[in-house]
This record gives C-alpha cells, structure tokens and sequence, in this order.
C-alpha cells in the first residue's frame, strides 16, 4: 500500500436524480426500523465512480497494488460499509454513505470481497458512528485509508529464501498499535500467491542494488546516477506494489533515492 494522492472530483453520477431518490428509499426503510441489505443498494457508481478511480489509481488495487484490468476482479470498495458491519451486527452499517464520493476507492475483488467485506474495527479509543448526525472524527479505524493516510508508516516488507527454491515477500506491521497488522489481516495482504508475486521482483531490484553499491566503492558518479534513476523508475507509484520496492530499497539502505511521487 501506498499513499494516494488528492482524490479527484466527484463524477456527475451521484449527484444526479436517481441518486436522490435510491438515497431516499433507504433513509425510509431505516426510519422505519428496518435494516438495509446489499440490493437496497443500486449501483450508481458504475461505471463512472469507478472508472475514475480506476484510472487515478494508476489500475491498481489501494490494497494490494496489483494491476487489474478495468472489468477483470476489479471493485469499488467503500471503506465505511454501506450494509451492516462484522464487528456488531446491531449496527445499520454507513447507509448514508453508501453514494458519498470520499468513502469510495478502487479495489481488487479479492481484497474487497474476499476478505475485508463488511470488517470495519475501531481502536479501543475510537467511537463508532451510527446516524448521518454522528461524526467520524471520532471513530479511529483500524484500517489505514490511502487517501488520508501514508500506509508505508504502518507497514513494511520482508522476504525469505526457502532452501534456494522460492522467495516470499511478505507485509509486515512496522506502527505500535500495530495497525499495519491489522490492515494486512483484514485485506488479505499475505494471502496465497501475493507474496510469490511480490517478490517476482526482486531479482530486478537486487541487480539495481549491486549496481549502485559498485558504483559507490568505485566512486563512479556515472554508474551512481544511472543506478539512481533506476531506483526513481522502479518505486514510481505507477508500478505494481511500489509499497514493497520502496519498503526493499530503505531496507538495503538505499531509501534516500526511492521515487516520491
């Protein structure tokens, strides 16, 4: 995971008619004391929201970073469930959400609907929202938001050799509330399969490495420059899991050349 930049402006959608009256609806059915489902919920934000999203996330999964294609496993992901919440299921869920541009990112199914689905915890502090009239501010959620947070504060990498067979990138929690942890349990992080993929890379970033640790004992600038632009491409926020070629490059002691944008 890394940090987003600003999200972008909301798409037309969902300030439109239908939107007002899918909101309506549901304010009604919570009224009258009934809780909301999934199918109460219409899809305005397909495809537009969406797309958007898609395209500001450079087609990547906030969670895991793994490039999607626009119709394959690809999700829009609120971050406050519109329907109910796993951790008490007495609570209504963040109905009045549900169409509100900035509880909106881009994910992978996996990641969505495989394991966070309706988790959202709090921090022992935190107090949860119930009504449109609560405030958010107060809630301290467990799960790291992209948008409004850096998770590279909260979660870091490490891989493994197995007997020269296989390597394994695995995400680790790197904050005291362990937040990071916490985040790569409920998104699935280390699932099977995203640690072997993660770590594909690492070859490529090893080979950077020892071409600027040469450089440096040679005292060739050259070689320094051109292994420093490598380093800039390499962990650009464009590439797949940028979060983990940054977390390789700080580790190998070379985090001063990582890209920040």
């Amino acid at each position: 995971m890394i940090k987003l930049k600003h999200r972008p402006n909301a798409p037309d959608t969902l300030t439109s008619q239908k939107v007002d009256i899918s909101k309506k609806k549901i304010e009604q059915k919570v009224s009258s004391g009934l809780k909301p489902v999934s199918d109460d919920f219409p899809k305005h934000w397909l495809p537009e929201a969406r797309r958007i999203l898609y395209d500001h996330q450079n087609h990547k999964c906030c969670y895991c970073e793994r490039e999607r294609e626009g119709k394959r496993e690809s999700d829009l992901e609120h971050f406050r469930p519109k329907a109910g919440i796993e951790e008490d299921h007495s609570h209504f869920g963040y109905w009045w959400l549900a169409y509100k541009w900035d509880n909106y990112l881009f994910s992978c199914k996996p990641c969505n609907q495989g394991y966070k689905k309706n988790q959202f915890p709090l921090l022992a502090d935190g107090t949860r929202a119930s009504i449109p009239s609560d405030t958010l501010n107060n809630e301290n959620p467990v799960l790291i938001n992209p948008y409004d947070e850096d998770p590279e504060k909260f979660i870091s990498f490490d891989w493994e050799d197995s007997n020269g067979l296989f390597v394994k990138a695995v995400g680790t929690s790197i904050d005291i509330e362990e937040r990071g942890k916490r985040t790569i349990e409920i998104v699935g992080l280390n699932r099977p399969g995203l640690p072997e993929e993660r770590a594909g890379f690492l070859l490529n970033l090893q080979g950077i490495t020892a071409k600027m640790y040469a450089g440096q004992y040679l005292g060739e600038k050259i070689l320094i420059k051109e292994a420093a632009k490598d380093i800039k491409r390499e962990t650009s926020s464009k590439k797949p899991f940028a979060g983990f070629r940054r977390a390789y490059f700080r580790k190998v002691g070379l985090g001063q050349f990582i890209s920040k944008v």
